[in-house]
């Protein structure tokens, strides 16, 4: 006789044999419902414990040390098991497959094929979960894909930022799902790499938590990475012969001798297969050592290397058309040789600083290129010019920066909104995806990274949503304040590209950033692990202060100038939070420590990879917490909006500005210079440009354009470029804007050419998401007495109490007139406050107008939305403007 009973399977050893004698020894009904309800009753306690069981692989030295060694199947097994005991409450156990059917299967299997390196197969049936795929990076995906389908989310490095959902059943629905990414390549990495620390972090923790952050939200690459420069390692390595024969590298500053940063002269061949043959050795060493579980890593790196140095020579000019085409044509020679060994290897180099445009000879399939067009080039915009490279090659990819240490330190600036937009774009000219220069801090970066890897993903997910669901998970119902603190982080432009050195938040912003976190902390019934996401945030503002008392403070850098307030102290107190906020992965501590150390009294003191840090070890919550406490009396909170919605653009539109005038400046110092204004249409309108351009007073390729004078779409899908290449020349140059939306105009000079633009904005509407003028390459507002409407700049009255503004340097001189609507001159009461003018508030519009005669000296508004617009001159007959907030 059978046993009716679903026991087989769930229990083991002698109790299931006992249930099962019972059952078929008696003869009594009620006592066999009896034994079937006890069985279902005692199952939870006694089932088997469930396995992850996973493909045994040998371990290869060849990934010791960079990211793939956290993709390794038994590393991904545990990491499963861990997170599926926290969703299910069943404790999971993880062993080697040996042929089991019944548990979670993380399986490397090598008949398994697909388009893709990277893609992989769930299967779920009712009593297994399998995944297949041909390589560990297929495996990681499948699995951290089928993960998030199942709810989970992996916000920031550490389990502390892990949302677990609450699983009843892991084995249902009974489906197949194929896993695969749309980019073949989503890279991530430390700029300034990351270090263990004597006393804290021996072992690396801190890399091993971003690589698991990174992993978890599926970076990968289907070529496992495109490696960066080349040409130092080449110096370095043949150092003997380029000593010996002069001829390999290109003269530096007119004379041929050894250099690290020499650039291969590519007329000279001997010096060319030397380099083709250190290429080709690096890539059979590469290969011999690589594990069969990874896939064919395809391309070699023949970057040339950081720097200039180029070959200039009348050989090399004569040989070559641009700076491209030498570097192009070493690639090529490097391509012939390689695919000799394999015919399936390539090489990768980057698109970058005097080579960033496309060369004029084709490129052969099987090279990459990694461009570079957000910073280091002075051709185009960074959209035309990967714009440029999609008509050029299909192999192509962007590299591109995430607030790193040297340029940020560790500032929270970023527009997730726009990123989306671009994003889509990269998308749409079939780019190969992003590898991206990172800082490794959880505000600054983390959130971020984790947003463009999900929407790498998920092309639908919008960016607020993403933002409002990551703070209830997190902050439960905190939520609300929280979401405010991170819309100043991420969905504003005020502080990105400002030319300011070490852009920081100013005091109001700061105030906004100290009361959201107070809301937040004072939230009742909230877990203990949000309370301490929370504390995590008042430890970033109060780094946030205490980096701006440090460089920006006018009152802290008057005093540190009479010495009343020591620099040396300051940045002692900066990085002892630096390194007590360690644990928690909210700053790059090793980055921001070799920044911030030469401000120190003895910066050896801050030498880590000596000094034992073991004192920063522990809890410093009472210390941080206290020292948050006393922000608030220093940065008071006053309500002001940060971004502003299309209301209020389609109501400044009717008042837009007739004409303005930009004109260049420090021509001789920049040599090139480029900058972006924002513009608003209503709907499909015209603007209409005049530009003039002077005497360039760089004697350049006569190839390259003098100025340039473009409109591109917020999501690329306008883009047009004018572009002069003739001194002492002027024209007129309309666009059509096809829809209502934001856009952005470009204008750029070029070989220290003085130029002129004179803008007609039709119906639309011309402003800055930016808290002051740049003031430096190009002058956005005109004289006072100028005919041009930008002799006057406009920006929102508070919505409570006075308006007032701070200037450059606490030692500048007012030169800044503040006037109503009407045009009447407004008051400003330069004595109640040090270092902050307060503006006399009266009755009337919304908006305050201001000029400047020293427009090296910008105003910094405070306590009203960050937006400079321009507007009509404000006078008599003009009607008064009323906020739509």
């Amino acid at each position: 006789m059978k046993s009716p009973l679903p026991l087989r399977g769930f229990f083991c050893g002698n109790l299931y044999d006992i249930f099962e004698c019972l059952y078929l020894s008696t003869k009594d009904f009620y006592m066999k419902g009896l034994l079937y309800m006890m069985a279902l009753l005692f199952a939870p306690a006694i089932t088997a414990q469930p396995v992850v069981y996973y493909t045994q692989v040998a371990a290869s030295p060849s990934t010791a040390y960079n990211y793939y060694t956290v993709m390794e199947p038994d590393i991904l097994a545990r990491d499963a098991a861990a997170l599926l005991s926290r969703a299910t409450g069943q404790t999971f156990s993880v062993k080697p497959y040996r042929g089991e059917t019944h548990g979670v299967f993380l399986l490397l299997d090598s008949t398994f094929t697909s388009g893709n390196q990277e893609s992989g197969l769930v299967q779920q049936s009712a009593t297994a979960v399998v995944i297949r795929a041909r390589y560990v990076t297929g495996l990681s995906y499948a699995l951290y894909s089928w993960l998030h389908d199942r709810g989970f989310r992996f916000y920031l490095p550490t389990d502390a930022w892990t949302h677990t959902p609450k699983i009843q059943n892991l084995f249902a629905p009974a489906r197949d799902t194929m896993y695969a990414p749309t980019f073949k390549l989503r890279m991530f990495g430390a700029s300034g790499g990351n270090f263990a620390v004597e006393g804290l972090d021996p072992k690396q923790q801190f890399r091993t938590d971003w690589f698991t952050f990174y992993r978890r939200n599926r970076m990968g690459s289907d070529y496992l990475r495109i490696d960066g420069h080349m040409g130092e390692k080449f110096n370095l390595a043949h150092r003997e012969e380029i000593e010996k024969d002069s001829m390999i590298l290109a003269p530096v500053e007119g004379v041929r001798k050894y250099a690290l940063s020499g650039k291969i002269d590519p007329t000279y061949a001997r010096g060319v297969q030397l380099f083709v043959r250190f290429i080709v050795n690096r890539f059979k060493a590469e290969q011999s050592g690589y594990p069969d579980y990874l896939p064919f890593k395809k391309y070699m790196s023949v970057d040339p290397g950081d720097g200039l140095n180029y070959c200039e020579t009348p050989a090399c000019k004569s040989a070559f058309p641009t700076l491209p085409d030498q570097m192009f044509y070493i690639a090529k020679e490097t391509l012939k040789a390689l695919q000799q060994e394999h015919p399936l290897a390539g090489v990768s180099t980057l698109a970058y600083s005097e080579r960033t445009d496309t060369p004029v000879a084709a490129i052969p399939r099987g090279i990459h290129t990694m461009v570079v067009p957000g910073a280091f080039q002075t051709v185009t915009t960074p959209a035309e010019m990967l714009l440029r490279w999609s008509k050029k090659t299909k192999e192509f990819s962007q590299y591109d920066f995430l607030n790193i240490g040297v340029w940020a330190y560790d500032q929270p600036f970023f527009n997730l909104n726009q990123y989306a937009k671009h994003i889509n774009y990269l998308k749409r000219i079939n780019a190969d995806g992003i590898s991206m220069e990172s800082t490794q801090s959880a505000f600054a970066s983390g959130i971020p990274t984790w947003f463009i890897l999900q929407r790498f993903a998920d092309s639908t997910l919008q960016p607020e949503a993403a933002i409002q669901k990551l703070c209830k998970d997190m902050f439960e119902g905190a939520a609300e304040p929280v979401e405010k603190i991170f819309n100043l982080f991420y969905f504003s432009e005020a502080h990105l590209k400002t030319q300011l050195d070490r852009p920081a938040f100013y005091a109001d912003e700061l105030g906004a950033l100290i009361h959201y976190t107070q809301q937040a902390a004072q939230v009742p019934n909230v877990s203990e692990a949000a309370q301490n996401r929370i504390f995590q945030l008042k430890g970033y503002v109060l780094y946030l202060c205490k980096f701006y008392e440090l460089y920006h403070h006018l009152g802290y850098r008057e005093w540190m100038d009479k010495g009343l307030v020591k620099r040396t102290e300051l940045a002692d107190s900066l990085l002892r939070l630096v390194w007590q906020l360690y644990d928690y992965r909210v700053l790059h501590s090793t980055q921001i420590n070799d920044l911030l150390k030469k401000l120190t009294a003895d910066p050896d003191t801050w030498n880590y990879r000596k000094n034992d840090y073991a004192c920063f070890k522990g809890n410093h919550r009472k210390t941080i917490e206290r020292a948050f406490d006393t922000l608030q009396k220093h940065y008071p909170y006053q309500l002001h909006n940060y971004i502003l919605d299309e209301s209020v653009f389609q109501t400044l539109s009717t008042s837009t500005a007739d004409s303005l005038r930009f004109i260049t400046q420090d021509e001789d110092a920049f040599k090139n210079f480029t900058y972006a204004i924002p513009l608003y249409a209503p709907a499909a309108c015209t603007v209409t440009i005049r530009y003039t351009t002077g005497k360039n007073r760089i004697v350049g390729n006569e190839r390259k354009p003098l100025a340039r004078t473009a409109i591109e779409s917020d999501d690329y899908r306008y883009m047009q470029h004018y572009e002069s290449l003739t001194s002492m020349d002027s024209g007129t140059v309309v666009f059509y804007l096809p829809s209502a939306g934001h856009y952005k105009l470009h204008l750029a000079q070029y070989q220290s050419t003085p130029v002129q633009w004179t803008v007609y904005p039709g119906a639309s509407l011309f402003y800055l998401n930016k808290k002051a003028l740049p003031h430096n390459g190009i002058l956005l507002q005109d004289e006072p007495t100028s005919p041009y409407d930008n002799a006057y700049l406009a920006v929102f009255k508070p919505q409570k109490g006075n308006a007032g503004y701070r200037l450059s340097h606490y030692s500048s001189k007012n030169t800044v007139k503040i006037f109503d609507g009407k045009g009447a001159l407004l008051k400003t009461d330069e004595q109640k406050l040090p270092h902050w003018l307060a503006v006399e508030n009266r009755q009337g519009g919304d908006m305050l107008y201001f000029t400047n005669t020293v427009r090296r000296w910008p105003p910094v508004f405070y306590n009203t939305e960050p937006y400079l617009f321009f507007l009509k001159k404000p006078g008599l007959n003009q009607p008064e403007i009323r906020r739509p907030f």
